[in-house]
């Protein structure tokens, strides 16, 4: 199609010829997603089809993928009337979508390798509508996807909801390598070996389903081998996995925020990072609900801690976007909260603690009923092994949860609240009361017998939780909670 060179975006245009590319790839991995299974079946039962029964199947399926590509590229055109962004696409069925510019939230870039080889991006665009409303241009070419952006925010009467003009926004922070190694030695790595463990655990059902009862046999008989030496099975598998998660961790962070870099302007923040996958964020302010930062003591002797915003997607839409800027020094962490919160932070906090119920609670969940189980095992299958283990995992979590009900703490003053839980991980919450959408009280019958209650706060980013408050503390901050809520005319999304 002919384009204006002044104002291309005013005729109907199609998308850069890469996405055709793009769309072949996602009908792909959405065919693998889905019907894995089968694929596998048909793979490794070579009984199922002949060799030229599994080409003619091949074929026919390959040029269906490129056949509906090509019909999705040429059916999918946008244009720009009337300070509307126009979309028209669709295949079989076809759909027309009138976006005004003042309902855009946001406008954002990311870019794959394949975008980066060919210089595209993929636009994806933000509404304050509902879920439906949110969509994405495959491939832009960059300059004129930028072109776009810039024209969309000249034209809106409320211009703090798209991405500011480069020449407006400061650079405040950014990771070097030494930065992401740092990051990526301090991560959860139990956390992501108990991932991988659990991948482990459900990849027999995944055989039986795929393969039949003849590879399940041979799994079986691998996992009985290794148990008649539990207790260095245990000890290798647990080194095992740590190694295999804290390899796959520092890889991940290194993929996912290589040359990470945070802009400051004055209606939120812009960060840029990824190295194979760069993609392109913003958190505003009017859409920040919560602001999380995770600390540990690896993090403290490198002085960072992984920070997060927990900001609202479109109304509506019943999801929420969280952006994460790792590596964020105790200095740039308290800049980015006065930043946010302002004088709020400085007004005096209450500080109150939780009950030690919680503690009671937690230890027999965490603790007796696992060391119960151990104990069942070991009188059945007579391995003293499994008496230690069990044995230490009651003292162990003795010790944990009676920290963890200790230095759970919350703080209330007349702006935000706040929230500090965590034994080897801290996690510190703070949100402004005029951003709670509902305050809910709920108790267990348990909770009942000792007057307590769970205070929790819903926001359109999630919800932060305060266990084990007495009844009438946690009735007296709903009553003021939802005062503040009904009085508060900021805007809070």
């Amino acid at each position: 199609m002919k384009k204006n060179d002044n104002a291309w975006y005013e005729s109907a245009t199609r998308q850069s010829a890469v996405a055709i590319l793009l769309i072949i790839i996602g009908v792909i991995k959405s065919l693998v997603r889905n019907w894995w299974p089968i694929l596998i079946l048909v793979i490794f039962r070579s009984d199922l089809l002949s060799p030229s029964q599994g080409r003619s199947l091949l074929v026919t399926v390959g040029l269906g993928i490129i056949a509906y590509s090509i019909l999705s590229y040429y059916r999918f055109f946008f244009f720009v009337r009337e300070d509307k962004l126009h979309v028209k696409r669709g295949v079989f069925t076809r759909s027309a979508m009138d976006i005004p510019f003042d309902r855009i939230q946001s406008i954002s870039f990311e870019q794959g390798l394949i975008h980066q080889v060919f210089d595209v991006v993929k636009v994806k665009v933000d509404t304050a509508g509902s879920a439906k409303e949110e969509f994405e241009f495959s491939a832009l070419a960059k300059t004129m996807a930028e072109e776009l952006r810039t024209f969309i925010l000249s034209k809106r009467s409320l211009s703090s909801a798209v991405p500011a003009s480069p020449s407006s926004k400061k650079l405040i922070m950014s990771l070097t390598p030494l930065d992401l190694l740092k990051v990526g030695v301090s991560q959860n790595h139990i956390r992501t070996a108990g991932i991988i463990l659990a991948f482990f655990l459900g990849l027999r059902d995944r055989i039986d389903e795929a393969l039949g009862d003849q590879y399940v046999q041979r799994f079986d008989e691998f996992a009985a081998s290794l148990f008649d030496s539990a207790l260095i099975v245990f000890v290798l598998i647990a080194a095992s996995l740590l190694v295999i998660a804290f390899v796959s961790t520092l890889v991940l962070t290194f993929l996912r925020f290589y040359n990470l870099k945070v802009w400051k302007s004055e209606d939120g923040y812009y960060i840029e990072a990824g190295l194979i996958n760069r993609r392109e964020q913003a958190a505003l302010n009017h859409k920040i609900q919560i602001i999380r930062s995770v600390s540990n003591p690896i993090r403290k002797l490198f002085d960072i801690v992984y920070f997060r915003f927990h900001q609202a997607s479109s109304r509506g839409s019943g999801r929420s976007s969280t952006i994460s800027i790792p590596g964020c020094t105790t200095k740039s962490l308290q800049q980015f909260r006065e930043s946010h919160f302002g004088g709020a932070l400085e007004q005096p906090l209450t500080h109150q603690g939780v009950a030690w119920q919680l503690f009671l609670r937690r230890w027999l969940a965490i603790g007796w009923i696992p060391f119960a189980i151990l104990v069942v095992n070991h009188w059945i299958f007579s391995l003293p092994s499994l008496l230690l283990i069990s044995i230490v995992w009651l003292g162990l979590s003795f010790v944990f949860q009676r920290i963890y009900q200790r230095d759970w703490r919350w703080s209330l003053n007349d702006e935000l609240v706040q929230t500090h839980s965590g034994v080897l991980e801290k996690v510190t919450k703070i949100l402004f009361l005029y951003k709670i959408q509902s305050v809910e009280i709920k108790q267990t019958p348990y909770q009942r017998r000792h007057s307590l209650v769970s205070l929790v706060f819903y926001t359109a980013s999630g919800a932060v939780r305060i266990p084990y408050v007495p009844q009438e503390e946690a009735i007296r901050v709903k009553d003021y909670t939802l005062y503040k809520i009904e009085s508060s005319d900021r805007k809070w999304m």
